[in-house]
């Protein structure tokens, strides 16, 4: 792909698919209910619907790639930089996303997960959506911005499946 920008996007999205299925199978405590992760993520937008938290995932995982790959993709040059770029993009998610705006929108305070009882286990749970997340992202953006990669590892398997003829 030629636009890194539409590699961003494309990323974030495949990052939010990936990223929302797991969501979709995690319940999590609040203090009205057990609802999952793709639950909370409808509330953000005002429904209490997993369909509106798949919309709202996806889209937002759209603009976030977007985002990535005009913070580091002229900065990606190997897959061990989209890991690396996508490890701090992560991180940072999880503090301004994850622990800030989230719980906010929710009507919690800033860091509600880890001051409110029981909810620890949401806050570190998130750091791990987080940032695979962004692993996911920074890894798809490699392979789609970076076309050369794609013809590299078929031009090795080309060669090791042709010493086996």
């Amino acid at each position: 792909m030629k636009s890194k920008t539409g590699a961003g996007f494309f990323a974030g999205l495949v990052s939010a698919f990936i990223c929302g299925i797991v969501m979709s199978c995690v319940g999590v405590y609040m203090p009205d209910g057990n609802p999952s992760m793709m639950d909370l993520a409808g509330r953000l937008v005002g429904s209490s619907s997993a369909a509106a938290g798949w919309l709202n995932t996806l889209i937002v995982g759209c603009i976030l790639g977007g985002i990535f790959a005009g913070l580091f993709g002229s900065r990606i040059f190997s897959l061990k930089g989209g890991l690396n770029y996508g490890l701090i993009y992560g991180l940072c998610l999880w503090v301004l996303g994850g622990l800030i705006v989230t719980p906010m929108l929710l009507g919690m305070p800033a860091f509600g997960p880890f001051a409110i009882a029981g909810m620890q286990p949401l806050a570190w749970f998130g750091l791990l959506d987080y940032v695979a997340y962004a692993l996911v992202l920074g890894t798809c953006f490699f392979a789609m911005y970076k076309p050369g990669i794609i013809e590299a590892v078929k031009n090795v398997g080309e060669r090791v499946g042709a010493g086996r003829t």
